[in-house]
């Protein structure tokens, strides 16, 4: 008899260790349909809010880069940080071009770099939700230098109108 108890216990056991983890792995993955299951989980957007994708058209009313920006934030979870750097604030007022009035199948980070004209690097505050944007080290090396309105001066007579990272 006592070898008989043993062998129910370690019966009930098996049992019971079987089906704790049998309940574990239906509790992670929910049922879809009679033989469907699916593990939870959030999709890349979810967890990285950056790398939503969208399209949007900027109508005429929107003008400068922020109000393209404060637009383009509203639905995102984010709004612009009010502490940015002068060099910022100017990026910002400038008018918005119209090469960005459509953006088609973009992420988030992607159309903000697109739109500041890459030349900003985005922080993000985790917390408050909050964006800002700080000029790159060869954009602001470039506006403390002495020589900056020459360097400005030889790159509106260059012929093509570009700047070769910051070198005429």
């Amino acid at each position: 008899m006592n070898k008989s108890i043993r062998s129910l216990c370690a019966v009930i056991s098996i049992f019971c260790t079987a089906s704790m983890l049998f309940a574990d792995n239906i509790a992670s993955k929910p049922h879809f349909g009679r033989y469907t299951t699916e593990k939870a989980k959030l999709a890349p957007y979810q967890t990285n809010l950056l790398n939503q994708k969208f399209s949007i058209h900027f109508q005429e009313n929107i003008k400068s880069i922020d109000d393209a920006i404060i637009l383009l934030l509203k639905f995102s979870g984010f709004h612009l940080s009010k502490q940015q750097s002068k060099l910022t604030r100017v990026m910002l007022s400038n008018s918005l071009p119209d090469a960005f009035r459509n953006i088609s199948n973009s992420t988030l980070s992607q159309a903000l770099i697109g739109i500041t004209g890459g030349i900003f690097d985005i922080v993000v505050d985790p917390v408050y939700r909050s964006i800002e944007f700080i000029p790159k080290d060869e954009i602001r090396n470039l506006y403390r230098s002495d020589s900056n309105k020459e360097f400005m001066i030889k790159t509106i007579n260059k012929p093509d109108g570009e700047i070769n990272n910051g070198k005429v």
